[in-house]
Parts: structure tokens; C-alpha cells; sequence
């Protein structure tokens, strides 16, 4: 029809004219009416134009520092386009313009700047912010290859945990006392001998070794720990040190270190001349003896297979202090004349890859891996708080007690 194309032809002519806003042309004029003093492109990037749709409504808002300056340029942009539309609109033929454009509402100064939008600009750095802070949390815990907690542990191992250990320096080089009641560490190692004695009720493991990744986890407080508490639920126990490149179980416990059991493997020792009495009722120990040069053919030797048979028949928990197994393949060749391995980690220090790689050459050489145990969970992550028989025991460092196992003879 005739009205629509004459709506439609004015549409057009509103999308040309808005075009021409920021023209060389309408620009220039504007700025020699109105005298703002600005150059040329600083008015053209201040300058803009909007259409209302289905009308034929033009809206020219400048933006500048100075409000009367911009309201200035606006209204000097909306004449300058007036008059250039009118010459524009001019038949070839001559006559009166085809369309003309009228100022229907003058310029005018908002009442709130639109330059800083403080409400959007802080909207923006907020949600940047938290952004920031989640990249960043993600890359720290991505790069963090070191174990904070059982979840890190879960992360890199189907293994169950079967202890977590509070950290006490007290307790990392001596021998819990049982004997005083329901300290934290004394019920962590109980609780994890219960866990022990669950995991095969009818056929539990009676001889473990303990290992870690690396030097310092604590796998030897760990085995001499859990030895003690095992004698302390009344089974005969023995606590072996394999680890003759480095041992240190009889200094811990004060016995002799000269004979053990490179003495038993390399002359012709009895089990009998080398292993020796505890303080701790229930619990011998058969020490490294003095270092060989050639410790991981000692482990392997055919000899070594039938000592710790003979020790599986002598007694009833057979405790077995190892090498730590990434630097050292002794504690692998140990670990196959036991039932099962311990593997201790520690908080802070052993790192993720490293208990990965324990587990993958422990799988690769047959060994059973029995599972992990964390050592020094800081007191206050710790889940053993108890309350029994009328008695709360806080996890507090005041009531870790710890004995140093006396000397006594040889058996």
C-alpha cells in the first residue's frame, strides 16, 4: 500500500540520516556554531546516535568530561544535521524538500554522569576478582604435587586408608606408651591394628612390611608403633629391621645393633643368638645387624626365605621395618616373603607422584599392598577425638606420651 511505502522509505531515510551524525561534514559545522574547542576526531568518538524502532526518531547523546560542553556539541550536531537534510532533501527540479528533521527535544545534562558507572564498574571488578581467585586456587592445587590430606591420597590410589596419624615430633623417633590410656596417638595405632584385623577376618595378615615412597616419611615409627601395639593386645611379637642400608630400629629402642639379622644371613647365627628382649611386654626385635655391601642379595637369598619362615612359625605378628621403595628395590624382595605391605605417607612432604609410582612397581612385582597409612595429619585435622568412660580426650599435644623402649639382653 501507499502508506507503507511511504513508512518505509522513511525508515530508510532515518537510518541515512543517522548515518551522517558523525560525518565530516555535520561535525565540522557543528563545532564552528557552537565553539567547544575540540578537534575534529575528539568530537566524532564522543558523538553518538540510536533509532527508536517502527518511528522515525533520531537520539544524538556526546559524552565529555564537561556535561555543557557534550549538551553543547549535541544540540550544535541536531542543527547542523537539520540544515544539511533540508539542502540534501531538495528535488533536482527545485521545490520544497522531500522530508525535513525538527529538534524535538533539546539537549539536556543527565543528572548522573555516564562515565565512571561506579555501581557497573565495581560489578565488574568483583566478578573479575572471584574469578581471578577460582583460576588462581585451581592452578595452585594443580601444581601442588604434594599430599595435604586423604582426599590427595584418594586422588592417586584405590588403597584404603587404614590410618592417620597425628603429627607429635615427640613420638616420630620413640615408642607410644600404651600403658597410659587414650592419648591420640596411642588410640590412631589401635585404630589402625582394628583396621588391620578386619581386613581378612578369617585369615589375617600375621607378617607386614612397612615401606614408603621416600627417607623421612615415618615408616619406621610407624612399624615400631604398630608392633608395640599389637604386644600391647597381648600377641608375641616381633619387629624385624630390614632396611640394612640405613637402620635405626635398635637405636630407637636402645638394644644392641652389632648382630641381627645380616648376622643370621651372612654366618652361621641362630634366630636365637641375635634377636633380643623389649621393655615393651610382648615385644622382641630381630635388629639389622651390622651393614653389608650387598643388602638386596642378602633379601633375595634362599636363607632369607627360610628365616622368615621360621620367624611366621616362632611367633604370632611378625612386624618388618623396610627401605624406603623408590630409591631401593630391598624393600620389594622383602615384601614378598610377608603377607602384606603398609605404605606410610606423610602430610606435607610425600608427594602425590611418588605414592603413585610406589603403588605401580608394587603392582608390577606381585606385592600385596594392604594400604596406606597418613603420618603427621596436623592435630587439628586429625578425626581421632574420643569420648569414653566418662573420659574426653582432646587431640592435644600435652597428652601424646611416649616411652623410650629400655635395653635388655639377648635372648
Amino acid at each position: 500500500s501507499a502508506s507503507y511505502q511511504n513508512s518505509l522509505a522513511s525508515a530508510q531515510r532515518v537510518a541515512s540520516y543517522a548515518e551522517l551524525v558523525d560525518s565530516d561534514v555535520i561535525v565540522s559545522r557543528a563545532l564552528e556554531s557552537t565553539g567547544v574547542g575540540l578537534k575534529q576526531d575528539e568530537a566524532k568518538d564522543s558523538l553518538s546516535v540510536s533509532t527508536s524502532p517502527d518511528t522515525v526518531l533520531l537520539v544524538v547523546t556526546a559524552e565529555n568530561a564537561n556535561p555543557d560542553l557534550a549538551a553543547r556539541l549535541a544540540s550544535g550536531v541536531s542543527q547542523a544535521l537539520i540544515e544539511y537534510v533540508e539542502v540534501l532533501e531538495v528535488p533536482s527540479a527545485g521545490g520544497d524538500p522531500l522530508a525535513k528533521l525538527t529538534v524535538v527535544s533539546p539537549a539536556t545534562v543527565d543528572d548522573a554522569p555516564v562515565s565512571p558507572r561506579y555501581g557497573r564498574t565495581v560489578l565488574i571488578a568483583l566478578t573479575l576478582g572471584i574469578c581471578m581467585g577460582i583460576g588462581i586456587v585451581v592452578l595452585v592445587e594443580r601444581a601442588d604435587t604434594r599430599i595435604r590430606s586423604e582426599d590427595s591420597v584418594l586422588e592417586v590410589t584405590e588403597l584404603p586408608i587404614l590410618g592417620d596419624l597425628p603429627d607429635d615430633p615427640a613420638v616420630d623417633r620413640n615408642v607410644v606408651n600404651f600403658g597410659v590410656g587414650g592419648s591420640p596417638a596411642a588410640e590412631a595405632f589401635r585404630h589402625l591394628r582394628t583396621n588391620l584385623s578386619f581386613m581378612d577376618v578369617d585369615s589375617p595378615a600375621r607378617m607386614i612390611a612397612v615401606t614408603s615412597p621416600s627417607p623421612g616419611d615415618g615408616k619406621t615409627t610407624v612399624a615400631l608403633n604398630l608392633a608395640a601395639s599389637l604386644a600391647e593386645a597381648g600377641h608375641s611379637v616381633l619387629l624385624v629391621d630390614a632396611d640394612l642400608r640405613n637402620p635405626s630400629v635398635a637405636g630407637r629402642v636402645n638394644l644392641t645393633g652389632s648382630v641381627g639379622l645380616t648376622t643370621i644371613l651372612s654366618t652361621g647365627a641362630t634366630l636365637t643368638d641375635c634377636i633380643q628382649h623389649s621393655s615393651v611386654a610382648g615385644l622382641d626385635v630381630l635388629p639389622s645387624g651390622p651393614i653389608a655391601p650387598n643388602p638386596a642379595e642378602l633379601l633375595g637369598s634362599r636363607k632369607a626365605s627360610d628365616v622368615f619362615g621360621s620367624l611366621r612359625d616362632s611367633f604370632e605378628y611378625v612386624v618388618v621395618d623396610t627401605p624406603p621403595c623408590l630409591p631401593v628395590t630391598d624393600a620389594q624382595v622383602v615384601s614378598r616373603l610377608v603377607d602384606g605391605v603398609l605404605v606410610v605417607v606423610r602430610i606435607d612432604k610425600s608427594a602425590k607422584h611418588e605414592l603413585s609410582d610406589t603403588t605401580r612397581q608394587m603392582d608390577t612385582a606381585g606385592v600385596h599392598a594392604m594400604g596406606v597409612v597418613i603420618n603427621g595429619t596436623p592435630v587439628r585435622q586429625s578425626p581421632y577425638r574420643f569420648r569414653y568412660y566418662g573420659v574426653n580426650v582432646e587431640n592435644n599435644a600435652d597428652d601424646m606420651s611416649v616411652d623410650k623402649v629400655g635395653t635388655s639382653s639377648a635372648s
